[in-house]
Parts: structure tokens; sequence; C-alpha cells
């Protein structure tokens, strides 16, 4: 079998547009050479490095059909090809598709064996492993487990000091569930009955009340909120939400100085996060505010400001300074023709070019967790060239975090382009970029074929149901269908149309907040908030009484990389100023909007 070696560039392209299908009649070699003969059109960026100079044409195209055969469980034509390939480079990938299938194929004991004895370096491994401890006959010793995963930005647990015996998780764990189904009262007096208030420590206790005073405040019941959260703050050093429940719920009922005095509390709490207690300096600085006290509220803010580029830090700079300055850098380094060569690296840009960009993905994951800090600035330059906005926003958070720095001009952030990807996406066109990566960013972190555990898929993670909605096609809400929304260009495209709908006179009135809420939480669910919420009209104290946190922190995750993301296009940040004038933003469009 004989071939011109190619530029991995040309068989990226071939990747692209060459089809493998039956009744052709003509040849592998035939139809690259026709391929290479036509015109290209490349959706992203092509690989501009021929690795080694021994990848045959044919080979790329083998096993893109080899991967396509498999996807439909046809094992037999599989094979053959197979047994045509003259690389190996992938056969590990070939060989876990089939092995995990979860109806089509039943894998051997030594079938798993053999895998993890040739490719236990390559994604999938601890998969593979897993399933090999339920095939191991009782007989045969354990195989070698596969290099352990590394996760750079683990931080180690606080040293769990409450609920040390099985009987005080039980009582934990019942108070949970009472307070997930909005049952303040009854879990009250769970806590106070004789035989569970014997076995609980006051610290125990208080942990507890600090998480049933919250459900009274969601419950619309907020000066019971306030009396508990208050007795509970006693035990701020093991509770410091305590101080954050009180203190939200004093300032709902317009009680200034005793809000204060929780957010005051929280902030300077050396036990709670540091965005937590940015959190708490914010809603200082607000409640000195409505005291006319504004001097010593700028210095709260200050102290907000100056804990990163999270939410509540950039509101915070709206108070000290209208200019919001973002420095950009960059972690990237130049590529050595040693790493270059790197196994991994290798298989990413074979995989890219067999149109298994998710598999391509997951190498460049596995290779990050892998190399030193010289190597991951130096993937970053890779990932940047050719187009791999979830892997560069890994590395890049996993090299450095955002710094925040004090100059005489102003409060400035430096952030690391990386971090913040703006991937060359066609078809963005109803929405401003700004607002779509922000929703990216959070729903998927750019991952294409990302899904939750409650159906959402894709990019902008839409539900099959909503995407049969919006599309008019029922199809999409089926089985089958589902996976249509991996596409990208399809995700992203119903994920404009959903939010241009959600925006609209019918819905939202291009209210961002309820927007981005109705987005996360479903517009049924958004309107009974609402109803709930009637008197409060204050649009941060709506954010924060919203019932799901899941979706509060939706809402400050999407909004700082709003902002974030119209600095980085040299756009304004509106929504930031009428914010942190307590008026609600409406989404204002800046692209291709001529000042």
């Amino acid at each position: 079998m004989s071939s011109t070696p190619r530029t991995l560039a040309a068989l990226l392209a071939l990747s692209v547009s060459v089809g493998i299908g039956a009744g052709t009649g003509m040849g592998t070699e035939a139809r690259a050479a026709q391929a290479l003969a036509s015109p290209i059109i490349m959706p992203r960026p092509a690989i501009d490095a021929d690795i080694d100079g021994t990848i045959k044409v044919s080979d790329i195209l083998i096993y893109k059909e080899i991967f396509a055969l498999q996807d439909n469980a046809n094992w037999g034509r599989a094979d053959r090809l197979i047994r045509k390939l003259d690389s190996t480079d992938l056969l590990g990938h070939v060989l876990f598709q089939r092995y995990i299938h979860p109806t089509a194929y039943r894998t051997r004991w030594t079938e798993l064996r053999d895998w993890l004895k040739n490719y236990a370096d390559q994604p999938g491994a601890w998969q593979i492993y897993k399933l090999a401890l339920k095939r191991k006959p009782s007989s045969i010793a354990l195989p070698k487990q596969p290099p352990e995963r590394i996760y750079h930005n683990a931080r180690a647990s606080a040293p769990a000091t409450l609920f040390t015996t099985r009987t005080k998780r039980r009582i934990k764990n019942h108070i949970y569930d009472l307070v997930q189904r909005e049952r303040p009262t009854q879990a009250l007096r769970y806590i106070n009955r004789r035989s569970n208030r014997n076995r609980l420590s006051r610290n125990e206790s208080n942990f507890l009340k600090s998480l049933i005073a919250r459900s009274y405040y969601i419950e619309r019941k907020v000066k019971q909120s306030l009396e508990l959260a208050e007795h509970a703050s006693e035990s701020r050093r093991v509770a410091p939400l305590a101080d954050w429940h009180a203190g939200l719920a004093a300032y709902r009922l317009e009680q200034m100085p005793r809000a204060l005095k929780h957010f005051q509390n929280l902030t300077y709490n050396p036990v709670a996060s540091a965005t937590l207690r940015a959190r708490g300096a914010f809603w200082a600085g607000r409640s000195l505010r409505n005291m006319g006290r504004v001097a010593e509220a700028e210095d709260y803010f200050r102290q907000a400001a100056s804990s990163g580029a999270h939410f509540y830090a950039l509101l915070a700079t709206q108070h000290i300074t209208p200019d919001f300055k973002v420095k950009w850098d960059n972690h990237s380094a130049p590529i050595d023709d040693l790493f270059l060569t790197h196994p991994a690296l290798r298989r990413a840009e074979l995989l890219r070019a067999a149109d298994q960009e998710n598999r391509a993905e997951a190498e460049l994951l596995y290779l990050q967790e892998r190399a030193s800090e010289g190597e991951a600035r130096a993937l970053l330059t890779y990932l940047e060239t050719h187009d791999y906005p979830a892997v560069q926003m890994t590395v890049s958070q996993r090299l450095n975090p955002p710094i925040r720095q004090n100059t005489q001009a102003g409060a400035q952030f430096v952030l690391y382009e990386n971090s913040y990807p703006a991937p060359d996406i066609v078809g963005i066109d109803r929405v401003d970029r700004a607002l779509l990566f922000a929703l990216i960013r959070q729903e998927s972190r750019f991952k294409t074929r990302a899904r939750s555990p409650a159906g959402a898929r894709g990019l902008m993670q839409i539900m099959p149901r909503t995407a049969a909605f919006i599309a008019n096609d029922r199809s999409l809400a089926k089985r089958k269908g589902r996976n249509q929304l991996l596409d990208a260009q399809l995700n992203i495209d119903l994920g404009q149309r959903y939010l241009v709908l959600l925006m609209g006179e019918n819905y939202f009135d291009d209210n961002l907040i309820l927007t981005l809420a109705a987005y996360n939480a479903g517009p049924g669910n958004l309107r009974r908030w609402r109803k709930e919420l009637a008197g409060v009209d204050d649009p941060l104290l709506f954010i924060e009484s919203i019932p799901a946190a899941e979706t509060r922190k939706y809402i400050h995750n999407v909004m700082a990389n709003l902002w974030i993301y119209r600095t980085r296009f040299n756009q304004e940040t509106p929504s930031r100023r009428l914010l942190a004038a307590e008026t609600w933003p409406p989404h204002k469009r800046q692209d291709n909007v001529s000042k």
C-alpha cells in the first residue's frame, strides 16, 4: 500500500471535504487525489504542521470511516478497514469507542486488559479500568491502575469538624430534605426536639438554623428569617452565611443599621471565601450609602473591588470610578520541535483530521494535566492557533487566576485573554458576541459536546424540548434527534433565537437580568418568582431573593463575563452602571452599531 506523505493541513482539509461512501467507483487514494485538486472551504483554521511526514492520506480517510462505522456498530466492516491501516496511532481511540459501546458490544476481560497495557496514557483509561474490574475473573490479579488524574485547581477542604457521627449526619440530611421541600417551620421543630437538641453541638445547631433562615426568606417570612439568622450568626466561624442571610433580610426590611452590622461581620470573617467577603463588603457599602454615609461606603466598595474579577468586584468599581479598565495579558510561549512530537499532541492532530474533534479535545485536556508550566504555555500557543477554546480556557485558568491591581487612574484588572476565548464563530447575528460568549463560557465552557445531567446539550446548553419549540421541529425532542443539538452551528442558532424570544415584548421586554434568569431556570419559574417578589423593585435585591441558588450564581457569572467581554471588544458596559445605580438594565446591542 503506497502513498505520498501529505501535510496535516491537507489531511484536515480532506477530512472536511471528502466523504467515503460505497458506489463511487474510486479507491481511497483516487478520492484523496481528487480532493487535493479541488478547492477547499475550511470551517476551522487549518493545521499547519506536518508532525513527522509519515502520515498517509489514506490512513486518515480510513480512520474517518472506521469511526463512522463503529458509531453504527458495524464491527465487521470496521475490522476489515483496521487491517488496511499502516498507522496505528489512533487504534487506542478506535478500540475505546468499541469497548464502551453501551449496547452493541460485550467487551471481554482480555480485551480490556490488553487495552490498559497499551493505551493507559490515553483519555478514557480510568473508564476502561473500572470496566475491567467488573469483568475480571476472580482468579486473576488486579490490572495495573492508569496514571492518576491531576487537578491543578483542587484546593484542600477545611477539616470536617461538624456532623462527625452517623446520627448527626442523619439529622443534617433530614433538615436538608425539609428545606429542599420548603418546610422551614417543620425543620426548626425537628431541630428543637429534645432528643435532637441534645445530640447536636451549638455550632451544628446554628449551622442548620442558618439554612432554615434562608428557607424562611424564600417563603417570604422575612422577619422570621432575620431573627433565626441572627441567632445562628453566633456561630459565624462555622456558618459564615448566617450573617449574609441576616443582613439580606434586614436590608429587605429596610433596617439598614442592622443590615450593616451583619454585612460588616461577613466582610471581616476569615473563614468566609474571598468572594463571599466581597459580597458582604459590597452590601455594606450599599447599606452605608442608604444611610447617607457615602465616604465610608467607598471604603467598602474598594474592599469588594480588590477581590478579583467577579460580579460584585466589577460592580464595586463602578462606585469608585466610572472607568472600567482591563489590561489583557497572555500566557503563551513559543512551540518547540520537541513539544510538537509529543504523542498526545500528534494523536490530537490526527483525530481532528479524522473529524473526531471531541476526541482530539479529550487528548489535549489529558495532555494539559501532565504538561509542565513551560509546556502548558506552549500548548496555549497551539490552542490559540488551532481554535480549541474549551481547552484554552482550562489551561489558562490552571496557569494563573485573574489578578487585580490598583492604579492611580482607578481600578484596573489584569486578565488573561485565554481565559475569555473569542473564537471566530460564523452566524452570530441576532445578539452581540459579548452576550453570546458570556453565556457559552458559563453554560458549557466552550465544549461543543457538553451535556448536563438534566439533558441540556451543546455550547448553549439547550434542552431538547426547548429546541423543538424554537425550531418547530419535534424530532429535536426525540431520542434520535437530540444529538443534533451537539452541532455547534445549530446550537448557536437556536440559542440566539431563544434569547431573542425571551427578550421580546411577549416575555421580558429586553430586561437583561430577567432574560438570563429565564434562560437558566425557564420562563415559567421566573414568572412565579416575580409574583412572589412583586414588591422587590431593586434589581440586585431581586437577584439575591431568587429561590434557586443555581440561578443566582448563573446571573452573577454571566453578567461578569458580559462586562469583561465588552471590554475585550472595546465596548461600553452600561448594564454595570445601571445595576450599580439600582436600575434594571436593558440589553443594548453594540455590535455593528455606529456611535
